[in-house]
């Protein structure tokens, strides 16, 4: 299991303008850095034996994302 926290885009979709903002100031230091989209996370992960099991919304528009092994 692995399980990852922070801001996350869903399909192309990044909100509020705080994670926008912030996602700007992140790319301004290095172009490779930058807020992840959660279906690009699921297309390394599924390249890598895994799977979102669990998506949690979480406070200041974070998620929790639960990966597993796929069987």
């Amino acid at each position: 299991m692995l399980i990852t926290y922070g801001p996350f885009a869903l399909n192309g979709v990044l909100e509020p303008e705080s994670s926008v903002s912030f996602n700007s100031s992140l790319k301004s230091m290095d172009k490779e850095y930058g807020i992840r989209d959660i279906r690009d996370l699921q297309s390394v992960a599924e390249n890598n034996g895994m799977k979102l099991k669990e998506i949690y919304d979480m406070p200041s528009n974070n998620k929790t994302l639960v990966w597993v092994r796929k069987q």
